[in-house]
């Protein structure tokens, strides 16, 4: 039987740490900076917090503001570097139980029928 800490979330953070994981764009100040294994839309990233936690409500306030805030500035740079017309963030934790958000260029020249779907459904 797993463990709640044998997810794809703490893997990916401890190859990071290692300098083994090939997805990390950056570390941030709350953890890791990732280019998502598939491209739903280009430019799709994640934040996986470091130390891993079970959701933002387990972190101080420190702790929340810093990976708020970082979640900010990734969608501040994408859209300097995506020419997006704006950023979509989805934090769940449903299936991998550790805090992770998703960050989302989203483009005006999108299908629109994929403009009101989340990216990969459409």
């Amino acid at each position: 039987m797993a463990h709640a800490t044998d997810n794809l979330i703490h893997r990916r953070v401890e190859m990071a740490r290692r300098g083994e994981n090939p997805y990390v764009i950056r570390r941030m100040p709350s953890g890791w900076l990732v280019i998502g294994d598939v491209q739903p839309l280009p430019g799709y990233c994640l934040l996986l917090a470091d130390p891993v936690v079970g959701s933002i409500n387990a972190l101080d306030e420190a702790g929340r503001i810093a990976y708020s805030l970082d979640v900010a500035r990734i969608g501040d740079a994408l859209l300097a570097v995506t020419g997006a017309e704006r950023i979509n963030y989805e934090t769940w934790g449903n299936l991998e139980p550790a805090l992770h958000t998703h960050i989302t260029p989203r483009y005006a020249d999108e299908p629109p029928l994929k403009r009101r779907m989340a990216p990969g459904r459409a």
